[in-house]
């Protein structure tokens, strides 16, 4: 069975306009800032810690526009630029799952054009949402054990 990484891997590069995103910085992740898939150059952080960031950017914003009470608060873009740096945050709705893609830019020449490749990609994994469906596990790492082997691995456990 593939994983959600390879799963998008195989998506994304089957897309129509990736010739135009690939020299982009960008990375998928999940609400709790796990990050699934990433395109990210050497220079910028891939560690735990830009998935937690930006997770946690994406809570505070959902939660700030629902405080405000504005509608379909979990729909919003977030855009923090200026005319030619910044990042740019679009929800990706599947049913039951929350993932969102980043996409930061640097010295971008034209990042309007870049937004709306990839809100055709987030279209594009949409139409795919397979992809974020995951199975339960059916194997166990053990199946058949008995409460008396638990006990004699716990034996030496004190709380």
């Amino acid at each position: 069975m593939k994983t959600l990484n390879e799963k998008l891997f195989n998506a994304i590069k089957n897309f129509k306009g990736l010739e135009k995103i690939m020299d982009c910085d960008f990375f998928i992740f999940s609400r709790d800032g796990i990050i699934v898939y990433k395109n990210l150059s050497d220079e910028i952080r891939s560690g735990q810690e830009l998935g937690a960031l930006s997770g946690g950017l994406c809570q505070a914003a959902v939660q700030l526009a629902t405080m405000y009470k504005l509608d379909g608060a979990e729909d919003f873009r977030l855009d923090f630029s200026s005319s030619n740096n910044g990042l740019f945050i679009l929800p990706i709705p599947v049913k039951d799952h929350e993932y969102f893609l980043i996409n930061l830019y640097r010295n971008h020449m034209n990042p309007g054009m870049n937004k709306i490749v990839f809100r055709s990609l987030v279209n594009h994994l949409v139409d795919h949402k397979e992809i974020f469906e995951t199975k339960l596990k059916e194997e166990f790492l053990f199946n058949d054990i008995k409460d008396h082997e638990i006990d004699q691995l716990f034996k030496e456990v004190r709380l």
